[in-house]
């Protein structure tokens, strides 16, 4: 069996099967030649790499933006269980490249990425997705205060090594704002019962878990929005934390998380935080005002 693109798309989603059982129900389970696909590229990991290099080729701001971190993580292991390489075959690369696309104007955008590698060790694989998860949830933000918000002046705020920033500056109805954005990784979470399914999403123990990772994240944010301001003595109209509720660890969980954060919000003082802004998906959207902001 010659390895093609046809063979590794067979290999991602035979894969994507073997990991997800859950899956078998709709769409079978993992068969013969999903297997000979799989150990195919097994075999054959160096031509695996230059067929994904082929498809990046075919994504010119991807590439440009992110191909590097796409390059790396075919060079970790379980390459076949990368969602980041998965995308990439699949129909949301045309969606990845025209997000990317529309925010390539924004100064200095390239900077979110550019000093982000995935770890040397070569069995850091899912570390470097969420790598790539981190990445990509800046670009994301960004697209979406662009395209959605539509916001009339947005730049990534560089700053030395050892400076305070934030991610975004941005000005809009004759308002200056500055953004952060945090991202809920899966390590930021204790439970057991990760991924959560929508049952486990109210359980008590999980709910736990929730507001205590909302909490690090909220101090974590305000911190870092206090050291910024107090760094360029000058004040911000809006101090905007970005949460995307929307990620596929926890997409069945995201009201319970939205719910938790706008009750943290009105609880416990983060003077530094003027709103939040909960991404549910690529449109609907919340901005929930801190009425204990300074």
């Amino acid at each position: 069996m010659t390895l093609n693109r046809e063979i590794v798309i067979a290999a991602l989603e035979g894969a994507l099967l073997i990991r997800n059982p859950v899956l078998w129900e709709d769409n079978g389970a993992p068969t013969a030649e999903h297997k000979a696909a799989i150990k195919s590229v097994n075999e054959n990991l160096n031509l695996f790499r230059q067929i994904v290099q082929d498809e990046l080729d075919k994504f010119p701001v991807t590439k440009k933006l992110l191909g590097h971190l796409i390059i790396e993580r075919v060079s970790r292991d379980y390459p076949l269980a990368s969602p980041t390489i998965e995308t990439l075959f699949s129909f949301s690369a045309n969606e990845l490249e025209n997000r990317l696309n529309r925010i390539l104007h924004v100064p200095n955008i390239e900077t979110v990425s550019l000093s982000a590698h995935a770890p040397k060790d070569f069995t850091k694989g899912d570390e470097t997705d969420e790598i790539v998860r981190d990445v990509w949830t800046e670009y994301f933000t960004a697209d979406f205060l662009v395209n959605i918000i539509k916001v009339s002046y947005i730049e990534k705020i560089v700053r030395g090594k050892s400076q305070p920033a934030v991610e975004f500056y941005v000005r809009q109805n004759g308002e200056e704002w500055v953004v952060e954005v945090a991202r809920l990784r899966k390590r930021d979470f204790q439970g057991e019962t990760m991924p959560w399914g929508s049952l486990d999403c109210a359980k008590p123990e999980n709910i736990i878990e929730i507001q205590k990772a909302l909490r690090l994240k909220l101090f974590d944010k305000n911190k870092q929005i206090q050291k910024f301001i107090n760094q360029e003595k000058h004040d911000f109209s809006r101090r905007v934390v970005v949460i995307k509720t929307s990620q596929e660890e926890y997409q069945d969980c995201k009201k319970i998380i939205a719910s938790e954060a706008k009750h943290l919000m009105s609880e416990r003082p983060y003077p530094e935080i003027t709103h939040l802004l909960l991404i549910h998906d690529t449109e609907a959207y919340e901005f929930v005002e801190n009425l204990q902001a300074r």
